[in-house]
């Protein structure tokens, strides 16, 4: 459960209802200690996560913890690798992303973690709210996104200005050759994490614009750009 859905595994029995009931009974012994593991599988040039259901020589038979069984299969192991994860101590101060939302909420680690999960209470919640949240919901806090940033396309300075609870984003970047970009306009979202900002650059004539998205340890935003004629990826950090 705390790996495929990110909750605190538990159990209560009510009613004389024994806990030494078996669920259920194992089909066969394992040959092989990696299966049942936890991984990351590729797919698509993405990482998803994955359990190791078989092994062969040179092959793992994973399933997609997301999906069906329709999608178990058999993948080279140079497409498996370990899940990785970061915890953070008691006492952090930390962004929490909510179960249902998928907002971010302000709040602190008060557990030290259970492998990677955090107990965490939620500011201006009351502790009916703790719950345990997987290290896929716990980030350190943005704080101030002004100031410069390394790019794919170079230096970049931001500008960030609170107006009620928007943050407006402006900005520019040196691309080198005396081409300098403009971040005409823009907004910061702190409850997803992401910024939307549109662009103009002048020695082309062309506008453009990028969404990005801050990543678990406030240090990189990562997105796409889109402008007449095409776009693509966008890495920025500090």
């Amino acid at each position: 459960m705390a790996f495929v859905a990110g909750g605190f595994p538990m159990s209560v029995t009510t009613n004389g209802f024994s806990p030494k009931t078996v669920l259920a009974v194992t089909k066969s012994r394992m040959n092989d200690p990696r299966v049942g593991s936890y991984v990351e599988a590729l797919q698509d040039g993405k990482w998803y996560k994955a359990e190791i259901l078989d092994v062969r020589p040179v092959q793992f038979r994973v399933h997609h913890t997301d999906k069906g069984s329709t999608y178990d299969k058999w993948i080279p192991m140079n497409m498996v690798r370990k899940f990785t994860y970061v915890t953070y101590p008691a006492g952090t101060r930390v962004e929490i992303q909510g179960a249902t939302s998928g907002k971010w909420f302000p709040g602190v680690v008060l557990q030290a973690p259970w492998e990677w999960m955090h107990y965490v209470h939620f500011d201006n919640y009351s502790a009916a709210w703790d719950e345990w949240a997987s290290s896929e919901r716990v980030a350190l806090p943005a704080g101030d996104i002004s100031g410069a940033w390394q790019s794919d396309w170079g230096a970049v300075i931001l500008t960030a200005e609170q107006n009620g609870k928007t943050i407006m984003i402006k900005g520019y970047w040196d691309q080198g050759d005396g081409k300098r970009g403009v971040i005409t306009s823009g907004t910061y979202d702190p409850s997803e994490r992401k910024l939307k900002f549109t662009y103009y650059e002048d020695w082309n004539k062309k506008y453009g614009s990028g969404t990005l998205i801050l990543s678990k340890n406030a240090r990189t935003f990562s997105g796409s750009y889109e402008q007449p004629g095409g776009g693509g990826e966008w890495l920025m950090g500090r």
